[in-house]
């Protein structure tokens, strides 16, 4: 694996890519000693996110089982959840509603105010 720096980096670019692309190469870029990025072939990336996504779903499922076999929980049939759902979200009679707002701003240009300072004197 080439390390390089992120000046010598921009110099080489096209060079860099070259060698990650077609000679399947793997390079270091870094700064000041420490490792910022990785050119990598896009194989080697494919294969990075499908061991990724394929860990993901590895824990969702220990998770559900987990769930599923905690015996304290109380599993609730979807049709009584879509039930207490809607009832929460329907206004019930004797609530206080809050008045609607307006959106409407008055606004008085400056000949209005000075009609308006006139007449108060």
């Amino acid at each position: 694996m080439r390390r390089v720096s992120t000046s010598e980096a921009r110099k080489e670019l096209a060079e860099l890519i070259n060698r990650v692309a077609y000679a399947r190469e793997r390079v270091l870029i870094g700064r000041r000693g420490k490792e910022l990025a990785a050119l990598i072939p896009i194989a080697d990336l494919r294969l990075l996110e499908s061991l990724a996504e394929e860990a993901e779903d590895r824990l969702d499922a220990e998770e559900a089982h987990r769930i599923l076999a905690d015996a304290g929980d109380e599993l609730v049939p979807w049709d009584a959840a879509k039930r207490e759902l809607a009832g929460a979200a329907v206004h019930r009679p004797g609530e206080a509603e809050r008045p609607a707002r307006s959106r409407r701003v008055a606004r008085r240009g400056p000949r209005r105010a000075r009609a308006r300072n006139r007449r108060t004197r």
